[in-house]
């Protein structure tokens, strides 16, 4: 949370600082660097599996695979994204020149974040989650030391990519310490399995898990480009901050699901864990996401300035705010069967369809609509994923479709009563910053009281059984 909190501020320098054709380019830099860091053909879960599984020696070698895969890899997908990115439609010849630099900055960061991605696996799967997490939060400051620093001189889009490098580069550093710590062997250098079925198996384990990453890439990163082929840098400038709120916003909620990991993998205590869980996840994001999507323009425009005014960010901001909300009604669930199938497979599936589905809509009919055909592919593809992975989970779970019912009313009532809050509080919120903040306050507070109150209701019945 603090190294998302701290990215906030950097987002908040950069998107005052930079035009709002460079703010697009931005967006689209941003998401070329994450897109290389999938070239470990989802390895690091491989290596994650074997770490947890105490087969210490395996996860070595994984490991020393995974290098071997990314030293090849990584070179092509940047080379692949460079010769895209420095041909971005709508640039003027100023702008082309920063971003010829920037790209080469940003996809460098990317090769770095993508080569440690396999260390820093490890060192979650053997439990250093305080040493990852002071690793991002090192990192996070120092992009927004480097930023704050140098946009004092310059308003260039090498700035922010400098800053994202040297962030990048102090988390590589922490995590590399940290899993050398861990484990004084842990290899340094790439190595090709030379066992044959240990080598297709782990791959055979990586695909999975690459499938969900490609997947969500595509949700969150891709729509960025297909937009960026029909639409100018600005329009997706102004995308781009509507969906970083969503995205942070989502993001912040999303760490406390992480004590429900424990219950989730253990089938006398999932049932419980999924019906507990999906109640206040989805409460806490249904209430937060309504309160953005009726009253947080004004925020968002105090946040990151003039770029988010007008009806473009205010429509893109409630549509990826839905987006969502569909997604937190399965989130607990996407976890538990990701967790307790019997393969990857189970909960990669659900994903990869709606992606799909969100894919085909936004390449589909980004021509004639534009930035909405974009935006409302995100809902269609997260709703596909919703009804297929709750089929999936009620099986897993045993669980009727009267009882799954009964478990996802308590979230729809949530939103119910926020919506009716928020929308009453919505011409006060337009009045400024302030008023925003205290009508999106009190929105997401009336919908966390609901799920206060049914809470003590299902505490009471199990105390009356």
């Amino acid at each position: 949370m603090a190294a998302t909190l701290a990215g906030v501020v950097s987002f908040t320098v950069i998107s005052r600082k930079l035009s709002d054709d460079a703010l697009g380019a931005w967006a689209l830099l941003g998401a070329a660097a994450f897109l290389i860091g999938l070239a470990d053909m989802g390895l690091t879960a491989v290596v994650q599996r074997a770490t947890v599984a105490k087969d210490d020696a395996r996860a070595r070698r994984v490991l020393s695979l995974s290098l071997f895969v990314l030293a090849v890899l990584l070179p092509v997908a940047s080379i692949i994204s460079y010769l895209f990115l420095i041909d971005m439609d709508g640039a003027g010849p100023e702008l082309r020149d920063e971003i010829r630099v920037a790209a080469i900055i940003v996809l460098v960061a990317g090769m770095v974040m993508g080569w440690f991605g396999p260390y820093r696996g490890y060192v979650f799967a053997k439990g250093g989650v305080r040493e990852v997490a002071r690793a991002r939060t090192a990192g996070a400051v120092a992009q927004l030391i480097v930023t704050l620093a140098w946009f004092q001189f310059s308003s260039s889009l090498i700035v922010p990519s400098t800053g994202l490098l040297v962030s990048y580069i102090v988390e590589a550093v922490i995590t590399l310490r940290a899993a050398r710590a861990l484990d004084k062997d842990i290899p340094l250098k790439p190595a090709w399995t030379k066992d044959i079925l240990e080598r297709k198996a782990s791959f055979k384990v990586g695909a999975a898990a690459l499938a969900i990453n490609l997947a969500v890439a595509t949700a969150l990163r891709v729509d960025l480009f297909v937009l960026s082929s029909v639409a100018t840098l600005a329009l997706v400038g102004q995308y781009g901050v509507a969906g970083r709120a969503v995205d942070l916003a989502y993001l912040l909620a999303k760490q406390a699901t992480v004590a429900l990991m424990p219950s989730l993998g253990d089938p006398e205590h999932r049932a419980r864990a999924v019906r507990i869980g999906t109640l206040v996840f989805s409460g806490v994001v249904l209430s937060g996401m309504t309160a953005l999507s009726f009253d947080g323009q004004a925020l968002l425009i105090g946040w990151v300035g003039h770029v988010a005014e007008g009806h473009v960010p205010a429509i893109v901001l409630a549509v990826l705010g839905a987006a969502a909300m569909i997604m937190s009604l399965y989130e607990v669930s996407s976890s538990m069967v990701a967790l307790g199938g019997r393969t990857g497979w189970e909960g990669a599936i659900p994903i990869i369809v709606g992606s799909i589905t969100n894919l085909v809509i936004s390449i589909g009919l980004a021509w004639k609509y534009g930035i909405w055909a974009v935006a409302l592919s995100t809902v269609g593809g997260n709703a596909i994923t919703g009804v297929l992975m709750w089929r999936r989970a009620r099986i897993l779970l045993g669980w009727s479709f009267s009882r799954l019912f009964s478990v996802l009313t308590p979230s729809f009532l949530v939103l119910l009563a926020s919506c009716v809050v928020g929308y009453s509080l919505r011409a006060f919120s337009l009045h400024g910053t302030w008023q925003s903040i205290v009508a999106c306050s009190v929105t997401m507070l009336c919908g966390c009281l609901v799920v206060a109150l049914f809470l003590r209701r299902g505490y009471r019945m199990q105390e009356a059984s």
